[in-house]
């Protein structure tokens, strides 16, 4: 018992001092060259880059597509980062083969892109301006575009690991103990030194 005692105080000190583990999150990027508008003002054949981050790996299925709830986003023009302040989803379709940023409603899109045919800039009346920290961004075509992502698998808690370690020494202390019970319990209670056998003899 005393060894047992010792190793539930252990697991306590141990999930006292854990902190949880970074939740699962994707990281995407789309880099392309486009045309459009940003702030009112025209632009041509820039580049344009895009940085979204999702808390979680599981996408939300809408019909035939996939989608990533966006925490945050960004976009990089001309070398300044302009933070996209309207809620948005990272969504691929993989029946129609597109791919792109659109609001949780899938109602606009900001940027869409065939993946399947070099990956081709699409557009239609749900290509609508969105809202940035600069002004409204508005994109009309786009060519080169370029996805890229990466998943990072949750890890378990660090107190998920101690609870496992603890519980597995509990499991080989508590076989131990069941494999010699009495002879361990004989040793510790009725220790016989050699002085005391001549007096439990003439008992």
């Amino acid at each position: 018992m005393p060894r047992i005692t010792m190793l539930v105080a252990t697991l306590t000190a141990l999930l006292s001092f854990c902190t949880p583990a970074a939740a699962a999150v994707v990281n995407l990027s789309i880099v392309g060259d486009f045309d459009g508008s940003f702030d009112g003002r025209s632009f041509t054949n820039r580049t344009l880059t895009f940085t979204g981050t999702s808390e979680s790996d599981t996408p939300d299925e809408v019909f035939d597509e996939y989608h990533y709830r966006l925490t945050s986003l960004s976009v990089t023009l001309d070398g300044t980062e302009h933070q996209v302040t309207e809620a948005a989803t990272f969504f691929v379709a993989p029946l129609s083969h597109l791919a792109g940023i659109v609001d949780p409603d899938a109602t606009k899109g900001l940027v869409r892109f065939d993946y399947s045919i070099d990956n081709r800039f699409y557009t239609d009346a749900q290509t609508q301006p969105f809202s940035t920290s600069g002004g409204l961004l508005l994109l009309g075509a786009g060519t080169n575009i370029a996805l890229s992502g990466v998943s990072i698998a949750a890890v378990p808690e660090p107190g998920t690991w101690a609870m496992m370690i603890v519980g597995f020494a509990l499991i080989g202390v508590a076989r131990r103990n069941r494999r010699h019970p009495l002879r361990a319990r004989d040793r510790s209670r009725f220790f016989v030194t050699d002085a005391m056998k001549p007096y439990l003899a003439a008992a």
